[in-house]
Order: C-alpha cells, then sequence, then structure tokens
C-alpha cells in the first residue's frame, strides 16, 4: 500500500518530504497519516489500499474524460493547451469577449490516447498561431456537431512595470497606518491621514507609502488587530474612516472622553478606539437612511447594487457574529446550524430579520472605499511614481467571512503555516485558511483574482504576503504540530498574477523570506516580480555574514 499511497500523494502534490530552512537544515519523511489527511482533504479517499487505487483511478481518468479544463491559460512563449476528445474530425476554435467574437487559428497533435471503458480519448495539443491581446475570454472548442466551453486566458510574460518604475531609482516610506498619528485623528490614523501623508511624500521626493493589509478584522473584537489575519480580504478596516469626512456628521457624534483616554495611551487602544468610531458611524447611517434623497445616499445604493454577493456575504457573516455576542453563548444548537456557513438553512430568514445591521456593514465598507479613493486621486494629483503599495495576507483567519461564506473553497480541518527555519526552530502554526488548489482551479482561479483585484484597487504596486504560497504552501491538520507542503499550479497562479498585474497596472513584490525552494528567486526575476527580503534574515551563516545585496 505504501507505494500506492506515495504514488497518489504525488499526483496530487502532497509532498512525502521536504526539507527546512534552519541553519542545520534537515529533511522530514512525512508520515503516513498525515498524507492520508491530505490526500483526503483533496476529494481522493486514501483510507485503505482499496480506497487509494480507486482514488488513482479516478484522478487518472479525469486527465482524459474531461474534454477541456474550466480555464486554459496560454501566454505567447506557450500558445499551447489540451483538450481531450474521442474525435478529431471537424475541429475549430472561436473566442468572444465584451459580445465580439473571433475565430481563432491553430495547429494540433495528439501526444497521448487512453481507452475508458467503450471510449478510446485522445490528448490532443492545441498551438494557436496568433494569440490576442492579454485578457479573458470564453472559449468554445466545436467537434463536428459537439461545443465545448472553457474561459481562455491571455497571460503576458512578465508582471507589470513602466519606463517610469525601470529607469528612476524609487525611494518611499513603510508605514503603518493604525500607528500614524496626527493632532486630528481619534487614536488611529485614518484615510485622512494617509491623504496629507501623500502630500508630505511629494514634498520629501518619495514615490512610495507601504502600507501593512487594510483589510477588515473583527468588529465584536478590536484587539484581533493582527492585519495578517483578516475576516475577509476582499474588504477594508472600518478603524481607518476618518468619522468626521462622513457626510451628516455631527459633533455630537464624537466621544470626546474615550478618544482623549485612546490617545493618552502609549499603545493602541484599538477597543476603545474601534468602538467610539463604530457608534459615531452608526448614528450617521440613521440619518442617511432618514435621507434616502440625498445624492450620498443614492450613492450608497449604488454601491449596494454593485455587489456580485461578497459584500453581502460579509456583512451577513458579521451580523450573524454580532447578534451571537449580544446572546453571549445563549444560542439554541438549531440556531447555531442555521447560521453555521454562508449555505446554512437560517441564513435567508437571518438575513430579512437583520437586514439593518447587515445594511450598517454594508456602509461601513462603502465609506470606507470612498475615502481610500480620495487617498488614490491625492497621490495622482501628486503623481507618484507608485503611491500605494499595498499588501495582500497569504491566509485569512479560519473564523472568518471568507471560509464561513465559501468553506468547499477551503482546506478543511487544517491550516497554513510554517516549518522550522533560522528564526522559528519549532516552526509556526499561523492557522490560515488556505485554498484548495483543485477546487481553486475548478472554478476558474476566480476567488484569487477578486482578491488580487480587491488588493490591487487603488494602489501602485502591491506585496504578496509568503509568496512562495503561490507554488507551496506548508498546511498542518489542527489537531497536530506537523504538517507537509501541499503543492499549486505554480504556472497558472503566476500567469494569473503577471495578467491581473497589467489590467490593473499594478507592480509585484514577493515576500520571500523563510524556506524558499531552489530556484524560485530566480523565477520571481525571470516574471519580473520584485523580491522582498528584510535585513535581519539576510544573513548567510550562523556567524552573522550577509548576503550581498
Amino acid at each position: 500500500m505504501e507505494n500506492k499511497l506515495y504514488e497518489l500523494a504525488d499526483k496530487l502534490g502532497v509532498a512525502r518530504v521536504f526539507s527546512d530552512a534552519g541553519l542545520s537544515k534537515k529533511t522530514y519523511n512525512v508520515s503516513d497519516d498525515i498524507i492520508k489527511f491530505f490526500c483526503t482533504q483533496l476529494g481522493f479517499d486514501a483510507k485503505d489500499e482499496k480506497k487509494i487505487e480507486q482514488s488513482i483511478k479516478k484522478f487518472d481518468d479525469a486527465q482524459f474524460k474531461n474534454v477541456l479544463d474550466n480555464i486554459v491559460i496560454v501566454k505567447n512563449s506557450n500558445p499551447k493547451f489540451f483538450a481531450n476528445l474521442t474525435s478529431v474530425d471537424n475541429l475549430s476554435l472561436q473566442i468572444e469577449q465584451n459580445g465580439k467574437k473571433e475565430n481563432l487559428e491553430f495547429d494540433y497533435e495528439i501526444t497521448e490516447e487512453k481507452t475508458i471503458g467503450r471510449y478510446t480519448y485522445k490528448k490532443i495539443c492545441f498551438t494557436i498561431k496568433q494569440l490576442p491581446d492579454i485578457g479573458y475570454y470564453n472559449l468554445e472548442l466545436k467537434q463536428a456537431k459537439k461545443t465545448y466551453k472553457s474561459i481562455m486566458a491571455v497571460a503576458p510574460e512578465k508582471c507589470y512595470t513602466n519606463e517610469d518604475i525601470e529607469s528612476a531609482k524609487l525611494w518611499g516610506y513603510s508605514l503603518q497606518l493604525y500607528a500614524l498619528r496626527s493632532k486630528r485623528n481619534w487614536g488611529v490614523g485614518d484615510f485622512t491621514d494617509l491623504k496629507n501623508f501623500a502630500k508630505m511624500c511629494k514634498k520629501t521626493g518619495a514615490d512610495v507609502i507601504g502600507l501593512n493589509p487594510l483589510n477588515v478584522l473583527f468588529h465584536d473584537f478590536p484587539e484581533n488587530a493582527s492585519p495578517y489575519s483578516s475576516i475577509s480580504r476582499l474588504f477594508l478596516n472600518p478603524i481607518y474612516i476618518d468619522v468626521e469626512k462622513v457626510p451628516f456628521y455631527k459633533p455630537e457624534d464624537k466621544d470626546e472622553k474615550a478618544i482623549w483616554y485612546a490617545k493618552e495611551k502609549e499603545n493602541i487602544d484599538y477597543t476603545t478606539i474601534y468602538n467610539a468610531n463604530s457608534k459615531a458611524l452608526g448614528n450617521i447611517f440613521a440619518r442617511v437612511l432618514d435621507n434616502k434623497n440625498s445624492a450620498y445616499a443614492k450613492e450608497f445604493e449604488r454601491f449596494k447594487k454593485a455587489d456580485t454577493g461578497e459584500l453581502h456575504r460579509l456583512a451577513v457573516f458579521q451580523a450573524v457574529y454580532n447578534e451571537r455576542c449580544k446572546l453571549c453563548g445563549k444560542t439554541s444548537k438549531k440556531w447555531e446550524d442555521g447560521v453555521s456557513s454562508a449555505l446554512g438553512s437560517g441564513i435567508e430568514k437571518f438575513a430579512n430579520e437583520h437586514q439593518y445591521d447587515v445594511d450598517f456593514f454594508k456602509f461601513l465598507q462603502f465609506e470606507a472605499d470612498r475615502q481610500l479613493k480620495l487617498v488614490e486621486n491625492k497621490i495622482k494629483e501628486r503623481n507618484l511614481v507608485i503611491g500605494l503599495y499595498r499588501d495582500l495576507p497569504v491566509g485569512v483567519s479560519k473564523d472568518s467571512a471568507e471560509v464561513w461564506g465559501d468553506k468547499y473553497l477551503y482546506l478543511q480541518k487544517s491550516g497554513a503555516g510554517a516549518p522550522p527555519d533560522n528564526y522559528f526552530p519549532m516552526g509556526q502554526k499561523w492557522g490560515l485558511g488556505a485554498f484548495n488548489p483543485f477546487e481553486l482551479k475548478e472554478r476558474c482561479y476566480k476567488p484569487f483574482i477578486r482578491i488580487l483585484r480587491a488588493n490591487m484597487r487603488y494602489a501602485g504596486a502591491i506585496r504578496i504576503d509568503h509568496v512562495m504560497g503561490l507554488s507551496r504552501l506548508y498546511i498542518i491538520p489542527d489537531d497536530g504540530k506537523e504538517g507537509t507542503y501541499i503543492r499549486y499550479n505554480e504556472k497558472d497562479m503566476m500567469n494569473i498574477l503577471a495578467l491581473e498585474s497589467h489590467l490593473n497596472k499594478c507592480v509585484v513584490v514577493g515576500e520571500c523570506i523563510g524556506n524558499v525552494a531552489d530556484g524560485f528567486q530566480q523565477m520571481l526575476t525571470d516574471r519580473n516580480i520584485y523580491s522582498l527580503g528584510v535585513l535581519w534574515a539576510e544573513r548567510k551563516d550562523a556567524s552573522g555574514t550577509m548576503k550581498a545585496p
């Protein structure tokens, strides 16, 4: 069974052996129990020898029985994709974008054949002679009277840059927005402070404002303040809203005593500040609803209508969490089961009964987005070459709107972390939700694309936290200390990243610290992904000798 289990693991991208990044580099053999656990989490039963053989057959057959992947990704240096057909008679390819259709000229060759049941499937490699412009297209493959559909992504060779970036020695500030102090703010740096900071950058010659993640955190537990463990990487933290700049604000909304108390402290009092902000924004929201014909209220309605579902899921999640906290755990099992996920039987009823709260959480996102856009406008006005350099976390809190809203997208009963290295000799158990790589591709990488777009919005550059996670992630079962690496489709992920960087005109930087596979940094260079290091992590050996810059 051992060899069969290892064969299945290799096919699925579950590492059986890996090395850490410690000064005394160690190699680890992954236990069969962990391998079985992750094979099962990926959707392939590995309970016993019979199940393992069935899973191998399921995997192998799928490589031929699926005519087209849900998404095919091509680029000029490799304009090829594969399809599986039982016949090659009368083949044609057509793409469509924004209602405009175009036939593609191609060559093809049969690279492999396999008989499954009554049919012989041919693996066909299509080579497109002339690729269209970069972007996403609806693809139709026709074979005689049959039509098969997919999405075709045409990716650039490298991530975005331009002459201003390449020809200049740019510098800027690394800024934790929550720590930015000003006389006018309420104890935490806000978007008005960020806008004013952009003015200062222009005066000093800086072109970059590097930020920690701005993503939304727990409404009911403000002290859970790590920006790397958000409840959604798609939306913003309302603590950064400048309340006094919100239409319909009144001076009596400001809790002067609480804010004075918070600002007197050496450390940030997240709870006092967030609650003062939230209470004031609640007063403002009530006035917005009382003035439904105002331009501001109509803009809010348009913001809600533009939602494709993610905003509503976040707002309902926050309302559920808020209600659970109000009830202090005095909820029935039926109630909990009904709201345990976005697909829960009680969600629609709950959302209807708590419409006011749901809309309030949507309002927070509307105003945060409006104010961040004003920051971007000021940056453009000041002609900063990069402007905002935003930060995309490697994962999301497991107790988050993302996981609650779409649990099948994420690996269950486990979370992302890191094996031992020079600075964490026991390894790290981050407990962050991680994508199931098979489910992610099945969905045409749309969840990944949405997260990229949300964080590239208003930014001239983006830092990908733990960029190695686009190739492999170290995942640890919830009830254990040891894990293993799960492989992602590196080429697809990098191609999508390059495509989105061009579509959003956003430079990409990869945080490349820890257990970095051989050749990975060169691949970043080849892809025009700038590599970020930290000085204290640039030691060559135990004596402290530094690597060459």
